[in-house]
């Protein structure tokens, strides 16, 4: 049975393209979240630009057909805005606007579909239970870096037949894997433009980033090699010696 996924703002904050990662079930974003990106997308760092990615995103399959009805998305799913939402909690909040929205769906009837309240926010998750909604976090990680090229490797991992830059970790250490058969150490904990790494991917992009001018630069046997750093989307990176 296809189910009913409530989105929450900060699922979109947390990954723009959340919406298309639900398999062929409804995606529904009250309007009480589309209000909350447009006062996000303003100004600079990283909460701006994904709310300005997800808005850029939801005008595309705006423009497939009408939100309000829902549209169709690429894995057979369907996407709408939910304008109506009755107040179900005392407070007047945004958060509570959105609980109220699923609530209100999963009241008016779905065939018996499942209502599950998607969040990153721990309280909301914990007072849309007390409704009795079903809900979840969202656990898709936005920054999956290197998902063909560029792999991480641990100790026992057999090296695979990629031959772009690549990142083995061996204990607290990263090295950075190009060619076949050559290593160099990275520094951990790097900064770019006050940017600090949150974890090891972060570590490894932050440290192919600089390389993204196509720059020459020699590798520990003198040999000089131009890399350059490929930009897929907003959630893949790719490190590939050119």
């Amino acid at each position: 049975m296809k189910k009913i996924f409530v989105l929450d703002t900060n699922v979109l904050i947390h990954d723009p393209e959340a919406f298309l990662y639900f398999s062929d079930n409804e995606v529904v974003l009250p309007i009480t979240v589309i209000e909350e990106l447009d006062k996000l997308k303003r100004g600079n760092g990283e909460i701006p630009y994904s709310a300005r990615q997800a808005l850029r995103l939801l005008d595309h399959y705006r423009e497939t057909g009408k939100l309000s009805s829902g549209v169709r998305l690429p894995n057979d799913g369907t996407l709408r805005v939910e304008i109506k939402e009755h107040s179900h909690l005392h407070k007047s909040s945004n958060d509570n606007r959105i609980i109220s929205t699923a609530v209100t769906i999963a009241n008016n009837g779905c065939k018996g579909q499942p209502v599950i309240l998607v969040s990153k926010d721990t309280s909301v998750r914990i007072k849309a239970d007390s409704l009795g909604l079903i809900t979840q976090d969202y656990l898709k990680d936005k920054t999956t870096v290197f998902q063909k090229f560029g792999n991480i490797h641990n100790d026992e991992s057999e090296p695979d037949d990629i031959k772009s830059v690549r990142y083995l970790q061996s204990g607290d250490k990263i090295f950075r894997a190009y060619a076949e058969d050559k290593m160099e150490l990275i520094r951990r904990q790097r900064s770019i433009m006050s940017i600090s790494p949150k974890n090891i991917e972060q570590e490894c992009a932050i440290d192919a980033r600089p390389h993204r001018s196509g720059r020459n630069r020699k590798d520990s046997s003198g040999h000089c090699r131009r890399t350059s750093f490929l930009y897929q989307s907003p959630a893949k990176w790719i490190c590939k010696k050119i």
